[in-house]
């Protein structure tokens, strides 16, 4: 594989969500209007990134690696620093961190096997970032309006994204787990 030919615009958008992904645990720390952007970013390239590939044909094995590296760099950061100003519970956390790393220790298996369509995008991962993003805009929220103060208005909403977000998390896991540990070479 030439370095040229993994050089793609949707390996590019890949790599600013890896690149964001700092900036995305300091500014929620910060309080920051920034996070807000960082995370329309981060939704907007990942969307674009595989819209891209699949409709100008500029997939390659590079951008199948890179993009959900770059979705789980993003999440772990955004979750972190949402952690870290208390937003979301340490199980929470947990779950995402270990469900990400047993993954990307199951895609490294396929690819070592060499069956790369195997850790391809399924709808439920989809579906799990949809929410995941949700959550990182309602966590701002409730950060920004001071937690305590906010209680009554953004407590309740945060609670039913973490709940969603964990039960799309698990399904995930589940799903990739399967299509992964059962896919034979």
């Amino acid at each position: 594989m030439a370095i040229r030919e993994s050089i793609t615009f949707p390996n590019v958008l890949s790599a600013v969500r890896v690149i964001i992904s700092p900036f995305a645990y300091i500014s929620i720390q910060q309080k920051s209007l920034w996070f807000l952007f960082i995370v329309a970013v981060a939704a907007l390239t990942d969307f674009l990134d595989g819209f891209w590939a699949r409709r100008y044909g500029a997939q390659t094995f590079f951008g199948e690696i890179l993009d959900p590296i770059a979705d789980k760099v993003f999440v772990i950061s955004s979750f972190a620093g949402m952690y870290a100003v208390g937003a979301i519970p340490t199980w929470f956390l947990f779950l995402t961190i270990v469900k990400d790393s047993f993954l990307a220790a199951g895609a490294l298996i396929v690819l070592r096997r060499k069956i790369v369509e195997s850790v391809s995008a399924l709808f439920i991962g989809k579906v799990n970032m949809f929410f995941q993003i949700i959550l990182c805009v309602v966590a701002f929220f409730y950060v920004f309006l001071d937690g305590q103060k906010a209680s009554g208005v953004f407590y309740a909403p945060l609670n039913i994204c973490v709940a969603i977000t964990s039960v799309t998390t698990v399904m995930t896991w589940a799903v990739y787990s399967v299509r992964i540990f059962l896919t034979r070479p």
